[in-house]
């Protein structure tokens, strides 16, 4: 595949996933409104800091596993996805049966108790979870974006579906709970039927030494990066309170929703920069213009609501959760900074670099770790914010990795993008003239050829993307 179809797969994938996002977007709103004005910030940050704990478990079940089967540039044997599909199973029935019975004694200990006694209904779901990764690789591997779209916005809306109704006549943080159970449920049968394909149980101990042999060096950073969810969760709750849990976790909510483009960067770039892998200025091309073009779209949405933020706070989810607007300029950087790094993680995993990610991954935990206990506990919530800027400068270890790995990319565009931006968020309470700053960026000449054939190429499959999905 050229360069120029490559661009232009890559791009449908990212047109066809941000109109399923719109869509979901609005889903997730009446979720925050169930969460807000319905359980409150103490029955959400039970299913929240629950969620978190399950989440790690659920990564760390799947070593990587997925990351295997969907890079690289030649074909997988059918028989790997079967393997890979038994071993799942095997490792989900197990890790779940250990996350049901262990982990919620933990949360007697920490006093997170009403957190985790959701957890044996949560795991039951592990082996489903799992025994959907074959399944999803493919659709990934085949960059079946339109597919994969419709799978999140179906079992996104199951999950409203059945948590709403138990919500309103009183569950409280269980009707959440149930409501994932039926998400994860959906997706299973939805990836199996929309990629064509059913798992056959086989056993190959050769295949899964050389899946593993990659996939659990790839997992170990990612647990690392999941492991945020502990800081976020389980610490602040164990520290504040489940209701400042809730708190700080509907901040990272909204921040994630609002930061759309980062996520859809990060699922359409690792099969696509696999392709690129063995082509390192074609590589360091690709990512100098997806960062650049990655940052504005993050910021652009950020900086809106960093200007109305305040009203929406208090009109759409009510006086108990005004603290979200105060958390938020210091998470939305957080998410701005991320962002500009995403690319260049996303190309070292590509190229097998998993332990130099792991130990970007590393330093950037010790960090919020350390700024959270020493923040959390002199400013109360707030101070989880200053620890996502204490953590920020973690980033120059990944770039410094990137560097030494697969070269210098061009942060030409990136870098004054990127600091218009961060200074719209930072003074985001200042006033409504502080959202404008970033849209100054598409009246500067040097991006205009950018934009203009993101533009072009857009335009060109958006009808398309439209009536395929």
């Amino acid at each position: 595949m050229g360069d120029s179809g490559l661009r232009a797969t890559v791009l449908r994938g990212g047109v066809i996933l941000a109109s399923r996002t719109g869509l979901g977007m609005v889903l997730g709103l009446i979720g925050l409104f169930i969460a807000t004005r319905i359980l409150g910030p103490s029955a959400y940050g039970s299913y929240v800091t629950a969620l978190g704990i399950h989440q790690l478990t659920q990564n760390i079940a799947q070593v990587g596993v997925e990351a295997y089967l969907v890079r690289g540039m030649n074909e997988r044997a059918e028989s790997d996805y079967d393997v890979a599909s038994t071993f799942l199973l095997g490792v989900g029935l197990l890790v779940g049966a250990l996350e049901a019975f262990l982990l919620p004694r933990l949360g007697d200990a920490l006093g997170i108790s009403s957190a985790t006694a959701l957890l044996p209904l949560l795991a039951a779901t592990l082996p489903v979870q799992l025994v959907t990764t074959s399944a999803t690789a493919r659709l990934d591997r085949d960059f079946a974006y339109g597919r994969i779209a419709s799978i999140e916005l179906i079992t996104q809306a199951a999950f409203y579906v059945v948590a709403a109704p138990l919500a309103l006549v009183g569950f409280g943080a269980w009707a959440f709970a149930i409501g994932w159970v039926a998400q994860q449920v959906g997706g299973c049968i939805l990836a199996h039927a929309y990629s064509r394909w059913l798992p056959r149980p086989r056993w190959d101990w050769e295949a899964l030494r050389r899946m593993l042999r990659y996939s659990v060096s790839y997992a170990t950073a990612i647990w690392l990066w999941q492991a945020r969810g502990l800081v976020s969760g389980p610490l602040v709750a164990a520290t504040l309170g489940l209701e400042a849990a809730g708190v700080v976790n509907l901040t990272i909510r909204v921040v994630e929703m609002l930061s759309f483009g980062r996520h859809l960067a990060w699922r359409v770039s690792l099969p696509a920069l696999a392709t690129l892998q063995n082509d390192r200025r074609k590589m360091l091309a690709a990512i100098a213009e997806g960062t650049w073009l990655q940052v504005l779209l993050v910021a652009l949405p950020l900086a809106v609501y960093g200007a109305f933020g305040a009203v929406v706070a208090h009109g759409a989810f009510g006086a108990r959760w005004l603290a979200t607007y105060d958390l938020f300029p210091y998470l939305a950087l957080a998410s701005l900074t991320s962002s500009a790094f995403a690319l260049e993680s996303s190309a070292l995993m590509t190229i097998a670099k998993n332990f130099e990610v792991a130990l970007f991954h590393i330093v950037h935990l010790a960090m919020l770790t350390i700024g959270a206990f020493i923040f959390m506990k002199k400013f109360g919530m707030v101070g989880y914010g200053y620890a996502e800027l204490f953590a920020m400068p973690s980033c120059i270890v990944l770039e410094l990795v990137f560097r030494s790995n697969i070269g210098r990319a061009s942060w030409r565009l990136t870098l004054p993008t990127y600091t218009l931006c961060a200074v719209s968020l930072a003074l985001c309470h200042e006033g409504l003239w502080a959202a404008g700053l970033p849209f100054l960026l598409l009246a500067w000449p040097p991006t205009w050829p950018q934009l203009a054939t993101w533009l072009r190429i857009s335009r060109s499959f958006l009808g398309w993307s439209m009536t395929q999905t």
